[in-house]
């Protein structure tokens, strides 16, 4: 069963991750966070319409504003080959900890993350 939030500031969040378009439910508040379910897994949805449909059972309302992409390909490709050419310009270790903090979150992200509808 879902776990069901009642929150003000509740958005669809569109990112990019292995190729593939997904949406999250964010929630704007003082923490940020994203709705999860009864087990604490992110809940993913492939289409915004699931979104929605997920949103509106769970009575949660969306705000009406466009989804923008947070391609986190782009960070997992850039954490394979590191760019130092950041501005401002970064050190080396800078870089290798911005790299291992990505490596880390990107996989955090993915453990806590279920794609709804759960299959079983």
């Amino acid at each position: 069963m879902p776990l069901i939030v009642k929150v003000c500031g509740v958005s669809p969040l569109l990112y990019r991750l292995g190729g593939e378009d997904r949406f999250l439910i964010w929630i704007s508040d003082a923490k940020g966070s994203f709705i999860v379910d009864a087990e604490g897994f992110i809940q993913s949805f492939a289409k915004a319409a699931v979104l929605r449909a997920y949103a509106d059972q769970n009575h949660n309302e969306l705000e009406d504003e466009e989804a923008i992409l947070h391609d986190l390909d782009w960070f997992a490709l850039w954490t394979k080959a590191p760019n130092a050419q950041i501005v401002p310009t970064w050190s080396r270790e800078e870089v290798a900890s911005l790299t291992e903090l990505l490596t880390v979150g990107l996989d955090l992200f993915k453990s806590r993350t279920r794609f709804y509808p759960v299959e079983r």
